[in-house]
């Protein structure tokens, strides 16, 4: 997945996809994570449930300064993170200390902090450390009921905040008060199924995060650090069956600059209907702003990702889905009809899709490993700019440098 920072120097990943191994890969750095011995396959997805297939692999490359990391990873029991950095190649590890399968992981805006999900119920927090520096497991949040979904971290405007979902159906914000000590800041526990997925909204609206259900209701949660409280508005029967996916549109509105006073507030969700749907805050509720309904996504949505505008005059979603296909939507200013258009059927099921900074580059995790990056090019046909096809990390390093320029 691609994620959103605020004017960085180059595009940064993050892909999902099933795999046995976690590789971060610096330009000048190579950190590979290997699976621990025992490893035990997920459960078949069920409907009305997340099952761990459907939150696979993670692979998470951050810019905390000029540097850039690359991580892919799966539900496994990961006993630590094996670290290779400089000439020499001098190794250090990073212990997770899971005692179940690790579904998600993110790293926080500045690159330094690994938190991590899983069935054991809780998430845990690791700072990476440097080259030279150790690591060390920080935190152990407890909460959960059962296995974890997802975990995200909130921009660093508000503090260091930290929100997970699962099984349970609870959406947990957790917030440090000092160097390792974290309080529960909120737990929103109104579904009543799991809540499969979590998105935290830009910046520019506020304290607020959206949560997609298997009860097939979307939650927004509105927070406020000055009095601590909370809201909740709910989406019902987004999606009847369940919902798999959400993401945010970006605040700027079309033909905008970053920073104007013109905000939009919409979301775009998938779920088990193989229905995308656009929702738009308007008169002081969500509504149905557009019901994305097409032949190409014959099963599950397994994710949806809204592309940066940054002044493009068409909004492009992007949405993968468990029959192998990745369709891009788009429409014009002023809220026309959404057109879609099949960008591929890699054959496999599609776990995440995530667009870079500018909008320009498509991120694709599909089937077995099967990693690649896509770019438009002026004929409107999609071109493959790199591909990883195995679980092996990248023979040259450059060769992810080349398709980010």
């Amino acid at each position: 997945v691609f994620s959103p920072l605020p004017n960085p120097s180059r595009p940064d990943l993050r892909f999902q996809v099933p795999t046995r191994r976690i590789y971060l890969q610096l330009p000048r750095c190579r950190l590979s994570v290997t699976a621990g011995d025992s490893i035990r396959p997920p459960p078949p997805a069920t409907r009305g449930r997340a099952s761990p297939a459907t939150a696979t692999a993670t692979a998470v490359p951050l810019l905390p300064r000029p540097r850039e990391i690359l991580a892919i990873g799966s539900p496994s029991f990961l006993r630590g993170i094996k670290v290779q950095v400089g000439a020499n190649m001098s190794s250090k590890k990073i212990e997770l200390d899971h005692k179940d399968m690790v579904h998600d992981s993110a790293i926080d805006y500045y690159g330094k902090r690994l938190a991590t999900a899983s069935s054991d119920s809780t998430v845990k927090i690791t700072n990476i450390g440097g080259a030279s520096a150790p690591s060390q497991l920080v935190a152990t949040l407890t909460g959960h009921y059962g296995p974890v979904w997802r975990v995200g971290w909130a921009h660093p405007k508000y503090g260091s905040i930290l929100a997970s979902c699962g099984y349970d159906g609870r959406v947990i914000v957790w917030k440090e008060a000092a160097t390792g000590q974290w309080s529960q800041l909120h737990v929103f526990d109104n579904h009543k199924a799991s809540v499969n997925s979590i998105a935290w909204a830009p910046y520019e609206l506020g304290l607020c995060l959206a949560c997609g259900s298997s009860d097939g209701t979307i939650s927004v949660i509105s927070m406020r650090l000055d009095t601590g409280g909370c809201e909740a508005a709910t989406i019902e029967r987004a999606h009847p069956v369940g919902v798999t996916a959400v993401s945010w549109a970006p605040a700027a509105a079309l033909g905008s600059m970053v920073g104007s006073d013109q905000l939009v507030h919409k979301i775009v969700s998938g779920g088990f209907d193989c229905v995308v749907k656009v929702w738009e805050f308007v008169n002081g509720g969500w509504k149905l702003e557009s019901a994305l309904v097409s032949d190409m996504h014959k099963e599950c949505v397994r994710d949806v990702s809204w592309a940066p505008v940054l002044g493009l005059a068409k909004s492009t979603i992007a949405s993968a889905s468990q029959d192998g296909k990745v369709v891009i939507w788009t429409s014009g200013k002023g809220g026309g009809k959404w057109e879609g258009k099949l960008m591929r059927d890699f054959e496999a099921p599609v776990w995440r899709v995530s667009w870079s900074l500018t909008g320009n580059i498509l991120s694709v995790a599909a089937g077995e490993g099967d990693i690649t990056l896509w770019k438009e090019s002026s004929d409107g046909q999609w071109e493959s700019l790199w591909t990883k096809a195995s679980e092996e990390p990248p023979q040259e390093e450059q060769a992810i440098e080349e398709a980010m320029q």
